[in-house]
């Protein structure tokens, strides 16, 4: 039984908007621990000064 071409270019495609989603969500992470770092370097800055 072969495979219909629709389903597996759907497939293909799903997969490919999964993975993007992942690095996309490790890139958003990595900049929010970026900008938390900052916050609180700044918090700090504030509160000893």
């Amino acid at each position: 039984m072969k495979p219909h071409p629709i389903s597996t270019s759907f497939l293909l495609l799903l997969q490919d908007l999964i993975k993007l989603r992942s690095e996309a969500e490790d890139e958003f992470s990595r900049v929010n621990k970026i900008e938390m770092e900052k916050t609180a370097q700044d918090y700090k800055l504030v509160t000893h000064s």
